[in-house]
């Protein structure tokens, strides 16, 4: 039953996992997603890891906190939907890459 078992093959594979991993990391971390509120009068940008880079509000809002509240949670609903998608997404590939 165990004979065909190879630690030593098992380590590389993780060891590979790992570094596939790490790098699919770094690379979430440069990706850019945008969230829209308000038909896009506010913007949440965020990256891949889920880090909030940046957001948007136009000046047109100026004084209207309200809906700005509104929009800005929208917004980060939104990107953050996004986050989760782009994740989702790039750990079926790195499973892929070791599925066969």
């Amino acid at each position: 039953m165990f004979d065909k078992f190879n630690l030593e093959e098992l380590g590389k594979t993780l060891s590979t996992f790992q570094e596939e991993a790490k790098k699919l990391d770094e690379e979430s971390a440069k990706v850019l997603l945008t969230g829209k509120g308000g038909g896009g009068l506010v913007e949440v940008i965020i990256n891949g890891k889920g880090e909030v880079v940046d957001v948007k509000i136009d000046p047109s809002l100026q004084g209207d906190l309200a809906s700005i509240q509104i929009m800005l949670v929208s917004a980060i609903n939104e990107a953050f939907s996004l986050v989760k998608e782009h994740q989702r997404n790039s750990a079926m590939s790195l499973v892929s890459q070791f599925a066969k």
